[in-house]
C-alpha cells in the first residue's frame, strides 16, 4: 500500500538521509502487498543491499551481499549490531538509536559485507542468529537437545 511505503520514505527523510547522499546508496527496488499492508525499499552501493520492510505496522532493516550467490542471505539489524558492538540488541525493529547507530558504523558494516569478508562475517552472523533463536525459543532447542541424547 501507498501509505506504508511513505511511512518507510518518512523514515529514511528523518533518520537516514545520509544513506542517499552523493555517492551512497541508491534506490534499487520497492514493493508493497494491498492485502497485508507491507512494503519494501532496497537501497544498494557496491557490495551492500540494506532492505528497509514495513511489517505489522514496523519497520524493520535487513543487510544483504550483492553477489548472487548470496541472494538468500539477509541478516536484521540486531544481528548485525551486536556483532559489530558485542552486545545482545533486544529488537530489530528500527527506531531513532538504530539509524544513529547505522550512520556511525555504516563503513564498519560495508567493510563486514566486502567479499575478502564476507565468508566469515556470513559464518559469525549465523552464529548469532543460531543464538537467538536458542534465547527466544530455549524449548525447541532443549527438546532437539534431548532427541539428539536419546539416539
Amino acid at each position: 500500500m501507498l501509505a506504508e511505503m511513505e511511512e518507510i520514505l518518512r523514515y529514511l527523510m528523518k533518520y537516514c538521509s545520509f544513506l542517499y547522499s552523493p555517492n551512497r546508496f541508491r534506490f534499487v527496488d520497492s514493493g508493497s502487498s494491498d492485502s497485508f499492508g507491507n512494503a519494501f525499499l532496497v537501497l544498494e552501493h557496491e557490495e551492500l543491499r540494506l532492505q528497509f520492510v514495513k511489517d505489522r505496522g514496523q519497520i524493520f532493516l535487513d543487510f544483504q551481499h550483492t553477489s548472487k550467490n548470496h541472494k538468500d542471505d539477509w541478516f536484521s539489524i540486531d544481528i548485525v549490531k551486536q556483532m559489530v558492538t558485542g552486545k545482545i540488541e533486544p529488537s530489530a525493529e528500527m527506531d531513532s538509536e538504530k539509524a544513529e547507530f547505522l550512520k556511525t558504523n555504516l563503513d564498519r558494516i560495508e567493510q563486514l559485507f566486502f567479499a575478502a569478508n564476507l565468508e566469515g562475517t556470513i559464518k559469525r552472523l549465523r552464529e548469532l542468529e543460531r543464538a537467538r533463536a536458542k534465547r527466544l525459543f530455549p524449548r525447541t532447542y532443549r527438546y532437539e537437545r534431548d532427541e539428539k541424547e536419546r539416539v
